[in-house]
């Protein structure tokens, strides 16, 4: 397949497929304090504080309602100005979606550079990305690129963050569950925010009930694009054959997924999906943050579609 061109999307909430690794010596994660450090500095601007004391309400609302240690005290801040909240780069260079290669970047251009020391068959997606995914280092600190998010997108960046932190107390939560388990609960935690702090006439809650509907809708069918990925690669044709089959499949997949669109989906987020081609990269990159939604779902409702007795069925231990 051919290089894919550098690509930049806004995404709030995704996850990595394959290796992951930060560019640099800590990377997005380096100069960070914790959140009441930052409350204190007086150099800060109007906006800047106002957007620190807003990410602190929404943990202590956390904190308070599922009974956490930690609320403010797991969000940490870079003051240092960036181009954007953190950059992912998602390669793949064997054709292999499964193989792909992801690294963290503070900017664009650090990106960028990264990308061109790539192979010349390689495919490639850099996205900026509200936070950090599969280092095992966590989601990463808040900077001040997250004052350009929706209110109800900080809520859920905030509420994954404090959530993520919890969850290392939780005995029964293997560390390889813990990212995906705490989007999860983020969503869930985030629509009981939205219920308990806006008016039931706000179309706010609706819209964010209905963008997570849609992100469901298309990782399922995504998931189909990805079968038919996966069983043109495992019979071992020829480059050539290969490259023609591939092409094929995803042309059949984007033609039922563009007739289908408007029947399946309840918003457009996902309607430019796949309008500059399908690379092994943009499927890796669309790779599900939360493969077990289904598990998680069906149990999350027998408790009563209740976030915090979901939270408490789990476990804890004793560090």
């Amino acid at each position: 397949m051919r290089r894919t061109p550098i690509k930049v999307r806004y995404l709030v909430s995704i996850m990595c497929a394959g290796a992951a690794l930060v560019s640099c010596a800590g990377g997005p994660y380096s100069g960070s304090v914790p959140l009441e450090k930052a409350l204190s500095d007086g150099s800060l601007d109007a906006d800047t504080l106002g957007f620190l004391e807003a990410a602190a309400s929404i943990a202590d609302f956390l904190a308070a309602r599922f009974g956490l240690e930690k609320g403010v005290e797991a969000i940490r801040f870079i003051s240092q100005p960036r181009q954007g909240m953190a950059w992912r780069l998602v390669a793949v260079e064997d054709g292999v979606p499964a193989n792909a290669r992801t690294t963290w970047h503070t900017s664009l251009a650090e990106a960028e550079s990264a990308a061109a020391k790539l192979g010349e068959r390689a495919t490639y997606m850099i996205e900026e990305v509200a936070h950090i995914s599969g280092t095992g280092r966590g989601p990463g600190p808040l900077v001040s690129a997250h004052m350009n998010l929706s209110r109800t997108a900080l809520v859920e960046e905030v509420v994954f963050r404090v959530l993520y932190e919890a969850l290392d107390r939780k005995r029964s939560v293997e560390e390889s569950e813990r990212e995906a388990l705490a989007l999860f609960l983020a969503e869930k935690a985030t629509q009981l925010y939205l219920v308990e702090k806006l008016s039931p006439a706000s179309p706010v809650l609706g819209n964010y009930i209905a963008q997570k509907r849609d992100e469901r809708t298309f990782q399922t069918l995504l998931g189909g694009l990805r079968e038919r990925f996966a069983n043109v690669l495992s019979q071992d044709l020829p480059a050539a054959e290969t490259e023609r089959s591939l092409s094929f499949q995803t042309d059949v997949w984007l033609e039922d997924f563009r007739f289908n669109y408007s029947r399946r989906f309840l918003g457009d987020g996902f309607q430019a999906f796949g309008s500059d081609g399908v690379s092994a990269a943009l499927l890796a990159a669309n790779d599900d943050p939360i493969p077990s939604y289904a598990e998680l779902e069906a149990e999350y409702r027998r408790l009563g579609e209740d976030p915090v007795a979901f939270f408490g069925s789990l476990s804890s231990g004793g560090n």
